[in-house]
């Protein structure tokens, strides 16, 4: 690797591209005009995700409209079941996504509204 006379080994963290959680970290060295790396990358599944796709199809929520953040639910739902809402999806080349909130209340799996909760006192 060639260190970067600015930065050093100009390491990035790697961000899972499903969860968004850190599972990594990139030494990027000397980058082209000897740039700064960028903090975070999303690059990859980290080993968590990936536990998860073993056992069925992994969805991740994300806020309407802002697919690079995410609500902190994830589903893991059999792959026969994810067949049956999502008709004519390949899952065999990809065993896990985003969705959207509203698109999943929409298609049953998230329900409709909140439960209410306990009234405070």
């Amino acid at each position: 690797m060639n260190r970067s006379k600015k930065h050093g080994v100009n390491p990035s963290m790697l961000q899972c591209t499903l969860c968004g959680q850190d599972y990594g970290l990139a030494l990027c060295g000397r980058l082209p005009g000897d740039v700064e790396a960028p903090r975070r990358v999303a690059q990859g599944v980290c080993d968590e995700c990936i536990a998860h796709m073993k056992t069925g199809i992994l969805i991740v929520i994300t806020p309407d409209g802002q697919p690079n953040q995410r609500t902190g639910q994830m589903l893991v739902v059999t792959q026969a079941g994810a067949e049956k809402v999502f008709t004519g999806y390949d899952f065999s080349k990809q065993r896990g996504f985003l969705l959207e909130q509203s698109l999943a209340k929409k298609v049953g799996l998230l329900p409709e509204e909140d439960e209410p909760g306990e009234p405070n006192n």
